[in-house]
C-alpha cells in the first residue's frame, strides 16, 4: 500500500512538471540597447582609429565628440573613423533615440614633427603647406626620442601631391591643384601635414 501511494506522488509530481512545461511562455532576450566595441581608445595626434556600435534592429546612429578640437569623428552607420587632432580627452558618443554608449579617447602628442630645413618655397604653418602647382618644398621630421626604425613617407593623393624621402627629409613636390596629406610614420608615431596646391602660393 505504501509503495503504491509513493508511485501515485511520483506521477502526480511528474505531470504537474509537464503541465508547468506545456503553460511556459518564451521570453526574448532583453534588448542590451547600443555598445560600442570599445569604452577607451588611446590615439598619438594626427593618428586614427575605428570605433563600432552594435545594436539590435534596424537603427539609425548619430556620432557625436565633446571637443572637436581634440578629436574628430567621421560617421558611416555603425561605424566610425576617430582622429586625434591635439593631445587631449574627448568622450565620443553613439545614439539612438534614448540610448547611448560612449568611448574615452585619449590624445597623445606624438614624438614626431615636420618642419621646413630650408626656408619656405611655400609656407609650412598651423600644419599646411602651400604650393604653386610643379612647387618644391623640403621637410625634414624631427624626433624628440630616438627613432629605431625607418621613416615612411606617403601622400593620400598623389595625383595632387607627391613625396620621395631619404629618411627624415623628404622633397615635397606639388603635381595639381587640389587638397592632399603628407605623413611620416616610425616606431608607431607620426606627424602629417596638409598640402594645398594651387594657382599662386
Amino acid at each position: 500500500m505504501k509503495k503504491k501511494f509513493l508511485l501515485l506522488i511520483c506521477l502526480l509530481t511528474a505531470l504537474c512538471c509537464m503541465l508547468c512545461a506545456c503553460g511556459e511562455v518564451p521570453i526574448d532576450p532583453p534588448d542590451p540597447g547600443l555598445t560600442l566595441d570599445r569604452t577607451s581608445l588611446t590615439l598619438m595626434d594626427g593618428g586614427e582609429g575605428q570605433l563600432t556600435v552594435s545594436f539590435q534592429g534596424e537603427k539609425t546612429i548619430s556620432w557625436t565628440v565633446s571637443d572637436k578640437s581634440v578629436v574628430s569623428v567621421t560617421a558611416d552607420g555603425a561605424k566610425a573613423t576617430v582622429k586625434g587632432l591635439k593631445e587631449g580627452t574627448a568622450t565620443v558618443t553613439a545614439a539612438c533615440d534614448d540610448l547611448t554608449a560612449t568611448c574615452t579617447v585619449t590624445v597623445k602628442r606624438s614624438a614626431l614633427s615636420v618642419y621646413l630645413p630650408d626656408g619656405p618655397t611655400g609656407s609650412l604653418k598651423n600644419g599646411r603647406l602651400v604650393l604653386v602647382k610643379n612647387g618644391v618644398a623640403t621637410v625634414r621630421a624631427m624626433s624628440d626620442t630616438p627613432l629605431t626604425g625607418v621613416p615612411k613617407w606617403s601622400s593620400s593623393d598623389e595625383s595632387i601631391g607627391t613625396v620621395e624621402s631619404q629618411g627624415l627629409i623628404a622633397r615635397v613636390k606639388a603635381v595639381a591643384r587640389g587638397v592632399c596629406t603628407i605623413t611620416v610614420e616610425c616606431d608607431g608615431y607620426s606627424a602629417s601635414f596638409t598640402l594645398f596646391v594651387g594657382k599662386t602660393a
